[in-house]
């Protein structure tokens, strides 16, 4: 599977925003993505997802022995439509579950690695991120980022006096030790958000009923157009192959509780079951094969991370943590706690 990519633009607004030098952002834009800020703008340009976080982690050591939370600032530059195609869908969807359905549909134009998936029970809805890879300063910084921008972007698209009425916040950040660090985390949420920390991924939590409050620029014929646009660029940054394709897709969908199954897949790739699994073959794999090998690659980076077992099992899509701990003794020969060890 290639590298995954996502939208340069993000790195642009991120490069603007911050207190440097014009010559400083040029600096850190071609020392660490190899693009000058304005070739950053360019609405199709696609960067490597792994130089993005680099480049984050390559301001915050600029930036925080002056100010630890320099990223708090941030969100007043950024604005819905910064975000092209994917922004325009959002401010022209009709409800708020409306918007979130079509980035979870469409997310792979913003990042083809990172993950991004709604979740509801009874009494509670939950939007959730997963930055690429092993954990990193990167990661707990954009949950950040991510956080405040799905909140703040999201009420600025209700009707005045209206917001999403969020329950709980659970970042990728550790719990600052200093008490007014923590408040400044708090009071960039809102009163009455409980914001919690050391979340293995980012987790907004709000009634289900907000889901259902309706968008002020909400426009029926521009978002069948920005549709019609997202689809086919979407099939600009797919990969070449079937194998690359179904793997991208279940980075993306395992942390579901649903079992990944072959006739789901071959719908959303638009072929028959029996033609993808003869693509298959003759690309030297099976479905079966290519949901392990995502597992294994995936078990292995989370408990590094030191998720526990229990969180792998859910992440994974495993019944149970007894048939997650089979599988991962059949890929490695060893018990989590063994290969952790060694």
């Amino acid at each position: 599977m290639h590298a995954p990519q996502m939208m340069a633009k993000p790195a642009a607004l991120l490069l603007h925003a911050l207190p440097l030098t014009h010559d400083e952002k040029e600096s850190l834009a071609q020392t660490q993505l190899g693009f000058t800020c304005e070739a950053l703008m360019q609405a199709q340009l696609r960067l490597d997802v792994l130089a993005f976080y680099r480049l984050i982690e390559a301001i915050d050591q600029r930036l925080t022995s002056d100010d630890p939370l320099w990223f708090l600032s941030l969100m007043q530059h950024w604005d819905i439509e910064h975000f092209d195609v994917l922004g325009y869908l959002l401010y022209t969807s009709k409800t708020v579950r409306d918007s979130f359905e079509r980035f979870v549909q469409y997310r792979t134009l913003w990042s083809e690695g990172e993950n991004f998936w709604l979740e509801h029970d009874t009494d509670m809805s939950r939007v959730c991120w997963q930055a690429f890879g092993t954990r990193r300063r990167a990661h707990e910084i954009l949950g950040v980022l991510v956080a405040l921008d799905c909140i703040h972007g999201t009420n600025s698209l209700l009707a005045q006096g209206t917001s999403l009425g969020i329950d709980s916040v659970h970042l990728c950040m550790p719990r600052p030790d200093d008490a007014s660090q923590l408040q400044a985390f708090v009071g960039m949420f809102g009163d009455g958000v409980s914001v919690q920390f050391d979340s293995p991924f980012l987790m907004i939590c709000c009634a289900p009923e907000s889901l259902d409050l309706e968008i002020v620029s909400a426009d029926a014929l521009l978002h069948a157009y920005f549709r019609e646009v997202a689809s086919t660029r979407l099939g600009e940054v797919q990969p070449d192959t079937y194998t690359a394709r179904i793997k991208q897709l279940l980075f993306q969908d395992l942390p579901s509780q649903q079992r990944p199954h072959v006739d789901i897949y071959a719908r959303r790739l638009g072929v028959s079951v029996r033609a993808l699994q003869r693509s298959l073959r003759d690309e030297g794999c099976s479905f079966s094969g290519i949901v392990q090998e995502t597992q294994e690659e995936l078990a292995k980076s989370y408990l590094s991370r030191g998720y526990s077992v229990q969180e792998c099992c859910w992440m994974l899509s495993f019944s149970e943590p007894r048939a997650f701990l089979r599988a991962f003794k059949r890929w490695t020969g060893m018990t989590p706690s063994q290969w952790k060890q060694q």
